[in-house]
């Protein structure tokens, strides 16, 4: 397989975000287990669209820095809400900073989501005019947004991945 040129990555805009509070089940992974991911979206599922607290459809996907060796993670597959009324008890809850994000839409099938990423960090990011603005460990190191044309049972629609970034 051909990887694209870092001029093809290409995000679709830049939006400056208000905070944004995200809830649901949170999980620490290293590489070799984030096949695990998709089995926290079925725990999770059983609940989308019915918390009280809730704010839109869309559901978020938040890879978290553990440390700064980068061998393992934290993923918190959730949404967005208001308060906490509604929300399970044993749900985590992540504030997300306002932050400017270079968003990017992912075309293909969910399980190639892993490949834009890599693109994104290897290709695009030393060539466009931005640094990456996550952080240190405990900080959100990219989003995953599925709105409202994503299928979970084809794995295909609106998935986006937001990279907090900021200018050199």
């Amino acid at each position: 397989m051909t990887m694209p040129s870092a001029t093809s990555i290409k995000p679709a805009r830049f939006e400056q975000k208000s905070t944004m509070r995200i809830a649901g089940l949170r999980l620490r992974l290293d590489d070799k287990a984030a096949q695990k991911i998709p089995e926290l979206w079925q725990q999770l599922a059983p609940h989308l669209g019915k918390v009280s607290s809730q704010v839109g459809n869309a559901d978020y996907g938040l890879c978290i820095r553990v440390d700064d060796s980068n061998s393992c993670f934290d993923y918190l597959a959730g949404m967005e809400i208001g308060d906490r009324s509604g929300v399970p008890t044993e749900w985590s809850e992540v504030m997300l900073p306002e932050q400017q994000y270079a968003i990017f839409t992912h075309h293909q099938h969910v399980s190639q989501l892993r490949q834009t990423i890599h693109n994104i960090f290897d290709q695009w990011l030393p060539a466009s005019g931005y640094v990456h603005a996550a952080g240190g460990p405990g900080m959100v190191h990219f989003i995953e947004r599925y709105g409202d044309t994503f299928n979970p049972q084809t794995g295909t629609g609106d998935i986006e991945l937001w990279l907090p970034v900021k200018t050199r």
